[in-house]
């Protein structure tokens, strides 16, 4: 006998399987089902312990260095580095107004003059060199530039949203990598079972001591099994794929991070202030709309005089025949006011207006979304830490139902259909524990997103851990 159960676990043939069923007999039992009541505990108790427990695993690619990568070279973060060198040149545009501006004109021409009747050709040849200077321009400088300052830190500010987004992003399909190839662990594991409980209701069925009809009753199951674990399958592979396209690199060797839970225990209202005060998309568009309202004031200015001030010095003149004028240097003061008669900066200004208008809804918008997004996630994230153990729980409970199943029908108190569905119910139990695990897992880490910390959570916890 002896002999015989270690020919199952190295690969027995059936043949050999029936050769020696006689032996298990008077047991009620086949070799198959000695194999199967053997082999399938060490291979649930193997997966489960891995899947469920989630022991720290040394890797190649865990999720801060994955992080890091990405951000250093994702075309969303280079795009945002852009527009914001982009409003440091305004900036500088900006306070180049309150300069005044150098210039050097030179003039040559020819010229036909009548003078008392007669035609003298005159040629003018001069250098002159200018000094222009705004005095006034109805404090539009001065909007401008605070406009331009404040547009370059909600592009800052944009910058870090940017990264922010990319870094959830990178959370997410990095999580659903690994859901998926928990799942499909599972889904493997059971097909497993299923086989071998396949093998087993066959065997009995050529004995003929059960109906063909089981047989085809388990293999139904397994198909049913099989198709699901195909389509965990095509699930991970698409899973695989994006992670390849958002991050540029391999999903292989990843590991569950830990992510801290307990922030879900803080007030909602303490979330939401932190959230006002730090998400960085709340910030860029607190500092848009401060653009917004320093742009009202350069079209307000646009409606006042300008003053300017210009110095002009010759450099050098060449006239002929010689003339009888020729200023040397000059100091001119222009006061100038224009009116668009079609109301164009009259327009301009009530633009400006309805921009502002703008800028501080998209602002209350947005604080109304995250604070309705951090109520809905903290809730649901303390509702599935509260279910969590009673989903463990469950899976002990199912183990146990399959294990009395089994041996319940090998006495005939139970059906082929009751162990089917207790296989089955093991197999939601498992996944419903793993579905929990990476979901909460996906909440921390979108709440740290919504107080715009994510990023600094993620790295800080690799810095900590390598002692950098």
């Amino acid at each position: 006998m002896k002999k015989t159960i270690l020919g199952f676990f190295n690969g027995g043939n059936r043949k050999r399987d029936l050769r020696f069923s006689h032996l298990f007999n008077g047991l009620g039992e086949s070799p198959m089902a000695v194999r199967f009541r053997i082999a399938r505990p060490v291979v649930r108790a193997a997966s489960l312990t891995m899947l469920l427990s989630m022991p720290p695993l040394s890797s190649s690619a865990p999720l801060p260095d994955v992080v890091r990568q990405v951000l250093e070279s994702h075309p969303d973060v280079v795009s945002a580095a852009a527009l914001v060198d982009a409003a440091d040149a305004r900036i500088r545009q900006s306070r180049s107004a309150y300069l005044p501006a150098v210039g050097v004109s030179y003039e040559n021409s020819r010229s036909t003059e009548e003078i008392s009747g007669a035609s003298i050709d005159r040629d003018v040849d001069r250098l002159d060199a200018t000094l222009r200077w705004n005095l006034f321009r109805g404090f539009a400088d001065r909007h401008a530039v605070a406009s331009a300052s404040a547009r370059k830190a909600a592009s800052a500010a944009e910058l870090d949203a940017a990264r922010e987004a990319l870094t959830l992003r990178v959370v997410e399909v990095y999580l659903d990598v690994l859901r998926n190839e928990s799942l499909v662990a599972v889904s493997a594991a059971q097909i497993e079972s299923l086989e071998a409980l396949v093998a087993r209701v066959t065997t009995r069925a050529e004995m003929g001591r059960i109906s063909r009809v089981n047989v085809h009753q388990a293999n139904t199951r397994l198909v049913q099994a099989r198709n699901r674990h195909f389509q965990l399958r095509a699930a991970l592979e698409g899973a695989r794929l994006r992670f390849r396209e958002i991050t540029g690199l391999a999903p292989e060797a990843l590991a569950l991070p830990e992510l801290d839970e307990t922030i879900a225990d803080q007030p909602v209202a303490s979330l939401y202030r932190r959230a006002i005060e730090g998400n960085p998309r709340v910030v860029a568009a607190r500092d848009a709309a401060r653009s917004r309202e320093a742009d009202i004031g350069v079209a307000r200015g646009e409606l006042l005089p300008t003053v300017d001030l210009e110095l002009r010095k010759r450099l050098s003149s060449d006239v002929a025949p010689e003339s009888s004028i020729d200023i040397d240097s000059s100091v001119r003061v222009t006061v100038n006011y224009a009116f668009e008669l079609g109301g164009g900066s009259l327009g301009r200004k009530a633009e400006a207006v309805s921009l502002k208008v703008s800028a501080d809804a998209r602002l209350a918008s947005l604080e109304r979304e995250i604070r309705a997004d951090l109520a809905a996630v903290s809730r649901q994230l303390v509702e599935d830490r509260n279910i969590a153990p009673n989903l463990e729980g469950n899976v002990d409970a199912a183990k146990a139902v399959v294990e009395a199943y089994h041996r319940q029908f090998d006495a005939g108190k139970r059906t082929l259909l009751d162990l089917l569905i207790a296989h089955a119910d093991l197999y939601e139990a498992e996944a419903a524990v793993l579905e929990n695990r990476f979901r909460r897992a996906a909440m921390v880490a979108r709440i740290h997103f919504q107080m715009g910390q994510l990023r600094r959570v993620l790295l800080a916890g690799e810095e900590a851990a390598t002692g950098t």
